[in-house]
């Protein structure tokens, strides 16, 4: 077999291959790229007519947001039984009152954040 002297044969099937890489990254760029981030009402959900421990529970994951992946904005729903579901942008978590902690199940078992507003115990309201 001829030796190729300068190096020609296989520049042509190495751009080929290059080319074929880059069209698939702007490919993948093109079609996954993220959702817009979903805006939050200032307020998040929570008014005055709610019960203390529903606006502490707001206040506590605006002040600590990284379990809820809260950073950007997040909504809290009453779902009962003295319960709240926190929706964020990337994550909706049931949480709940429980010994002056607000207590969430995630990744294998319960966690929990302390409440900034301790004297606020029970979701009874």
């Amino acid at each position: 077999m001829p030796k190729d002297p300068d190096g020609i044969a296989w520049t042509g099937p190495t751009v080929v291959a290059l080319l074929l890489v880059v069209a698939g990254v702007v490919g993948i760029v093109v079609l996954v790229r993220p959702a817009p981030l979903r805006s939050f009402p200032p307020d998040h959900g929570v008014g005055p007519a709610d019960a203390d421990w529903v606006r502490c529970a707001a206040e506590t994951i605006e002040r600590h947001p990284e379990p809820f992946a809260a950073q950007p904005g997040f909504e809290v729903e009453r779902a009962g039984q003295g319960r709240l579901v926190v929706r964020s942008a990337l994550l909706t978590t049931e949480v709940q009152p429980v010994e002056g902690s607000l207590s969430y199940w995630r990744f294998r078992g319960w966690h929990a954040v302390p409440l900034d507003c301790p004297e606020v115990r029970r979701g009874d309201g």
